[in-house]
C-alpha cells in the first residue's frame, strides 16, 4: 500500500515547506537494505528535555520515542537525505507519527540550521537542560560526516555556552590561584616548544585509562626504547604497577582532588612530566624529573597577563576537554607517527569506568556522573552497537574530526583492544602495533635531555613589577568593594532626598572596580557575570513593593562577590612575588 499522499496531508499542516522539496526528488529504493535502531530499554527517557534521532529510517524509532516520553519533550528527527525520506513516506503510515506535538522534523537542512528546530520550542534554549542523542542505525552511518557535524553544532549550541562557561566561571579563582603559585615553577621551567619536532617519524603510544587497558598493559614493555610513550595522568598507576615507566606524563587538571587521585603517594621519582600553567601546584613540585610547561594558544586567556612577560613556552591546543586530546595534540606537534591509541574505550565496559589503577573513589563517581547523562548509541570497534556517556561520545567526534582532518598524513592505530571504534583509525592488537611500526631503537632519553640543555630561565623583573601593579589593583578593589557594600547597606535609612545620590555612587564604585585593567583581565568571565547577574536583578525588581531595599540587597550582592574573588586571590599574588624575588637572589 502507498502511504505517501495520506502522510503529505498531515505533512501540509506541521511542515508545508517541506511539501515542495519533496516534489523535485525521486525516491531512493535502496532505504528497505538499511536498518534501524533497536531503543534500549536501560535509557530513562524521563530524563530528557530534547531527543535528537540522527536518520528518520522508516520512522519506527521516532514513533516508539513519541509513544514512551511525556508531553513536554521535543523530539528531532534529522535526515539529511530527502530522497531517503520520501521513500519512507510512500512504504509507512507516519500520519500519527507526523501528528504529534512532540515532533520537529530537520529534513536535509544545514547542521547550523538545525539548531532553528529547537529555537522553535525554547527560545535561546532557555529550559533546555538536557539532550539525548541516538544514532538510528544504518540511516546513521551513510551519513555519518553529516551527523557528526550536527552533533558539533548540537554540542556547541548545549555544552559549550552552557557548561563550558559556567565551568569556567567556577573554575577561574582556582584556575588564577594556582597559576600564581606555579610562577617561580613555570619561569624556571622550558616550555614543550623545545620539544615540537623532536620526535619526527617516531612512533607515539598514548596511553588512556579506559577499561581495556587492562587487557594489554603488559604489552607496553616491548615498546621500551622502540616507542615514544605519552601516560596520561589517569593511568599511571596502572604502569607503575606493572614495572612500566613511561617517557612522559601529562597532566593538566587544576583540581586537588586530580591530584589526590593520580600524582599523591606514586614513585614519580625521574619521570618527565608534561604539565599547564593552571595544574595543581603539588603536581610540579613533587617530580623531580624534567618538567615542561605549555604554553597557552587562547588570546584572551588570562594566563597570558603572565606568560607574555615570560616568553612563549610553546603554544599547543589543549584539544577536546580531556587529558587524552592534550597528549594527542602534543605527540602531532612533537612530529610524532604512527600515533598508537591504547586505553582510548571511549565508553565504559558495563559497570566499569576506568583501569583497575584508577581508586575505587574516582571509579564510583564516574558511574554515579554517567548515570545524571545522557547516554548515546554508538559503534564499537567489533561493529556492535553499545551506549556511552555525552561527554565521552563528544570526545570521540572531536578525535574522529582531528584524524579525518588531518593534513599531515599521520597513520593512527587504535591498539585498545576493545571500546568505540573511531573512524579513521587502523584497528589492531598492541602487540602487533608494537611488532609492526615500533622497530628500530630510539633514545627518547637523549633526546629529552638535550630538550632541556641550556635552558636559560628569563629574568624576572618585569613579572615582579606587574605582580606589584596587581597587588595595588587587587587592594584598591577589596577597599571599593568593602565601601561599596557599606553604603548599600545604608540605603534603608536614609531620606528619599539622599537615595539618589548613594546610588550614584554605588555605580561609579562599581565603575572603578571594572575599570582596573590587570584585575578585569584576570577575572572578565566573573567580573562580567557579576555585572550581568546585578543589572538583571535590577531591571527585574521595578515592579517589587520595597524597591530600594531590593536594589541595595543588588548592589551588596555584587560587592560581596568582588569582594569574595579579591580576597581569595591576593595573599596568592602576594607570595608569588615574594618567591620571586627570592630566587633572584
Amino acid at each position: 500500500m502507498d502511504y505517501y499522499n495520506s502522510n503529505l496531508q498531515v505533512l501540509k499542516t506541521k511542515q508545508p515547506e517541506l511539501i515542495e522539496r519533496l516534489n523535485k526528488v525521486s525516491m531512493d529504493k535502496d532505504i528497505a537494505l538499511l536498518k534501524e535502531a533497536v531503543l534500549d530499554p536501560r535509557i530513562d527517557l524521563d530524563e530528557w528535555n530534547v531527543i535528537a534521532v540522527l536518520g528518520f529510517g522508516f520512522g519506527r524509532l521516532v514513533k516508539e520515542l513519541i509513544n514512551r516520553t511525556d508531553e513536554d519533550i521535543l523530539i528531532l528527527a534529522i535526515e539529511p537525505k530527502l530522497r531517503m525520506f520520501k521513500s519512507a513516506l510512500h512504504d509507512h503510515d507516519l500520519k500519527e507519527v507526523f501528528s504529534s506535538k512532540k515532533l520537529s522534523l530537520a529534513i536535509a537542512e544545514k547542521p547550523t540550521d538545525i539548531l532553528l528546530r529547537i529555537h522553535e520550542r525554547y527560545e535561546d534554549f532557555k529550559g533546555v537542560s538536557r539532550l539525548l542523542l541516538l544514532e538510528n542505525g544504518g540511516f546513521f552511518r551513510t551519513s555519518s560526516q553529516y551527523f557528526e557535524a550536527v552533533v558539533m553544532c548540537l554540542r556547541h549550541a548545549f555544552s559549550l555556552s552552557f557548561y563550558a562557561a559556567n565551568t569556567i566561571r567556577l573554575l577561574l579563582p582556582m584556575w588564577i590561584r594556582n597559576v600564581l603559585d606555579n610562577l617561580e615553577a613555570i619561569v624556571r621551567s622550558p616550555g614543550v616548544g623545545r620539544l615540537f619536532n623532536k620526535f619526527l617519524e617516531v612512533p607515539a603510544i598514548i596511553v588512556s585509562a579506559g577499561p581495556s587497558l587492562d587487557k594489554n598493559v603488559g604489552d607496553l614493555c616491548l615498546a621500551k626504547d622502540k616507542a615514544l610513550v605519552i601516560c596520561v595522568d589517569t593511568a599511571l598507576r596502572t604502569l607503575l604497577r606493572r614495572g612500566i615507566r613511561p617517557d612522559l606524563v601529562v597532566s593538566c587538571d587544576g583540581s586537588r582532588k586530580n591530584y589526590d587521585y593520580y600524582i599523591s603517594g606514586v614513585d614519580i621519582r625521574n619521570l618527565t612530566l608534561i604539565t599547564d600553567p593552571i595544574v595543581y601546584p603539588k603536581t610540579i613540585l613533587e617530580f623531580n624529573g624534567h618538567v615542561f610547561i605549555r604554553g597557552v594558544k587562547e588570546k584572551d586567556s588570562f594566563v597570558n597577563l603572565f606568560l607574555d612577560l615570560i616568553g612563549s613556552k610553546g603554544d599547543v591546543p589543549a584539544g577536546g576537554g580531556s587529558v587524552s586530546h592534550y597528549a594527542f595534540n602534543l605527540a602531532k606537534y612533537f612530529g610524532c607517527d604512527p600515533i598508537i591509541f591504547v586505553g582510548l574505550d571511549l565508553c565504559f565496559d558495563g559497570d566499569k569506568t576506568y583501569t583497575n589503577g584508577v581508586p575505587r573513589v574516582r571509579m564510583d563517581e564516574a558511574r554515579r556522573d554517567s548515570k545524571e547523562e545522557e547516554h548515546v548509541l554508538i559503534e564499537d570497534i567489533y561493529g556492535k552497537e553499545i551506549i556511552t556517556p555525552r561527554h565521552l561520545y563528544n570526545f570521540l567526534l572531536w578525535f574522529r574530526t582531528e584524524i579525518r582532518n588531518d593534513p599531515l598524513g599521520i597513520t593512527y592505530i587504535d591498539a585498545t583492544e576493545g571500546g568505540a571504534k573511531i573512524q579513521g583509525t587502523h584497528i589492531m592488537p598492541l602487540r602487533q602495533a608494537i611488532k609492526d611500526f615500533c622497530k628500530r631503537k630510539i633514545d627518547v632519553k637523549g633526546i629529552l635531555e638535550e630538550a632541556v640543555k641550556n635552558y636559560e630561565p628569563p629574568g624576572v623583573e618585569n613579572l615582579i613589577n606587574r605582580l606589584g601593579s596587581l597587588i595595588d589593583e587587587y587592594e584598591l578593589v577589596i577597599n571599593l568593594s568593602k565601601e561599596g557594600r557599606k553604603k548599600a547597606e545604608d540605603i534603608p535609612s536614609k531620606g528619599l532626598d539622599e537615595i539618589d545620590g548613594l546610588f550614584d555612587e554605588l555605580e561609579e564604585i562599581s565603575q572603578r572596580i571594572t575599570e582596573r585593567q590587570y584585575f578585569l583581565e584576570l577575572n572578565r568571565p566573573n567580573v562580567e557575570e557579576f555585572l550581568y547577574e546585578m543589572k538583571d536583578g535590577i531591571r527585574k525588581i521595578r515592579h517589587s513593593k520595597d524597591i530600594l531595599i531590593d536594589l541595595a540587597d543588588e548592589y551588596k550582592v555584587f560587592f560581596d562577590k568582588i569582594y569574595d574573588i579579591s580576597n581569595g586571590t591576593l595573599p596568592h599574588i602576594v607570595n608569588a612575588r615574594n618567591r620571586l624575588n627570592l630566587s633572584r637572589g
